[in-house]
């Protein structure tokens, strides 16, 4: 019997960034300002509401191993998937967090049980069990899409107190640039809720002495804002001079006091 192919999906249309419309005026919209917001809106919510597509002849298909908690790879496709997860005896195993990146993508064929799992169902089984929070799955996502290689960290730090409870999520590596052996990752990935306790300077200080280059990614529902952590150096107050508190009359013989600074990186909405 001959197998019946499924009707391509028209690919969804979505509104041009670049048509706003502006009101100089406060008060009650009109009704053809209604019609026009109702008629984007409608635009949006239809591309939405398209059905994803994973065309099977291009994507890699894995099976989700419980016993594990990674999907195992059967055939790859692509190289996408080249700078995830870890080999093992001639086999691929994604972690949750990776096998959801790339159903989302439509470039993964997940099964469970036999049966082909859709991105919602792989939601609700995967993540809970990738050790992840759904704050920390955005993040990764965000810098995937990005073009980054992003893997989990491996290199814990501090030895205890609000120092040994942070620890940064992920390693990152400029595109092109990982190997899985020998080059170091370009920074570390830490991601807080917008809610979370703020970090201590001596937290700080670890961070940057131990790891180098730090990200910090704050997640408040679907915007990220991220930061870079650096190290900066300012003159003790006997080193400023009187009239002037800004101005460092003897920077050399001075001694240094080291503190750290939040430089804003991107802002990023999901």
């Amino acid at each position: 019997q001959r197998r019946q192919v499924p009707p391509r999906v028209k690919p969804p249309e979505f509104p041009k960034r670049t048509e706003r419309v502006s009101r100089t005026q406060p008060g009650p919209y009109s009704e053809q300002e209604k019609a026009l917001l109702d008629g984007r809106l409608g635009v949006w919510l239809r591309a939405l509401g398209t059905a994803r597509q994973c065309m099977p002849k291009k994507a890699t298909t894995a099976e989700w191993d419980e016993s594990r908690c990674q999907a195992r790879v059967s055939h790859a496709r692509g190289t996408l998937a080249l700078s995830m997860g870890e080999f093992e005896a001639g086999a691929q195993y994604l972690w949750p967090e990776e096998a959801l990146f790339l159903i989302d993508k439509g470039t993964l064929v997940l099964t469970m049980d036999g049966l082909e799992t859709s991105f919602q169902r792989a939601m609700a089984v995967l993540l809970p069990r990738s050790g992840f929070t759904l704050q920390e799955y955005l993040a990764y996502s965000h810098f995937r899409r990005t073009g980054y290689v992003v893997r989990r960290n491996e290199r814990k730090f501090g030895d205890g107190g609000q120092a040994g409870e942070v620890q940064p999520s992920f390693a990152v590596w400029a595109p092109n640039s990982f190997k899985r052996k020998g080059v170091p990752p370009n920074f570390h990935v830490i991601v807080q809720p917008v809610d979370a306790e703020p970090l201590s300077q001596d937290v700080f200080d670890l961070l940057i002495e131990e790891l180098g280059d730090v990200k910090l990614c704050v997640v408040d529902k679907g915007t990220l804002a991220i930061s870079t952590l650096k190290s900066v150096r300012f003159p003790r107050p006997e080193a400023l001079d009187e009239n002037n508190p800004f101005l460092d009359k003897d920077m050399e013989g001075s001694e240094k006091s080291e503190d750290y600074l939040i430089v804003p990186d991107d802002l990023s909405h999901l």
